[in-house]
């Protein structure tokens, strides 16, 4: 039997991860989400966990969540198009401080492939979390990219498994900004 989720999980990765976030937040980055269908609320969820580092250990952190906007994205949808919402917000938004961390079970959405590459021209490093076999997202950002490898089509496994992680993340990152602090 393969292994799945996290027991096959590249902790090196993982851990390149970790010290990117923490260089955006020493740097006074912001760190942006985004994610498709239901890997869009872990992304928001993600953002807002990060938003309340202040509250938690106060080290400031500034995390947008790239599909909140309901609103701005339906017009980039109907006005430029779906697939380039996402990337057109981030165009408008981020510096080379900034980093993207999207969300995928499939790895395989249109919208975070064309994101993925906008952070690319915009100079902006990302991050993809992904499951089932990592899709397109793998193959073409291997060395951005934790991979939770998973069977296909287990959609809920791939989102327990990425909001897990999230809160991880939170904890991991909060821990090593209070011991840096004192």
């Amino acid at each position: 039997m393969a292994q799945t989720g996290i027991a096959n999980l590249e902790k090196s990765q993982l851990s390149k991860l970790i010290s990117a976030l923490l260089s955006t937040i020493y740097s006074g980055g912001v760190i942006f989400t985004a994610g498709n269908g239901g890997s869009a609320s872990t992304a928001e969820h993600f953002s807002a966990d990060l938003s309340q580092i202040q509250k938690r250990v106060g080290v400031n952190c500034k995390s947008i969540c790239l599909n909140s906007n309901v609103s701005l994205n339906s017009a980039l949808a109907n006005d430029i198009s779906y697939t380039s919402a996402l990337g057109y917000q981030l165009s408008t938004l981020a510096s080379e401080k900034g980093l993207l961390v999207t969300f995928s079970a499939s790895g395989n959405s249109e919208n975070l492939l064309t994101l993925h590459k906008s952070a690319k021209d915009i100079g902006v490093k990302f991050w993809a979390l992904l499951g089932f076999d990592g899709g397109k997202t793998l193959q073409l950002y291997p060395n951005q990219s934790v991979l939770f490898r998973t069977e296909r089509g287990l959609y809920g496994e791939v989102e327990n498994l990425h909001l897990a992680m999230t809160h991880y993340l939170i904890d991991t990152i909060s821990e090593t900004l209070v011991s840096r602090c004192q």
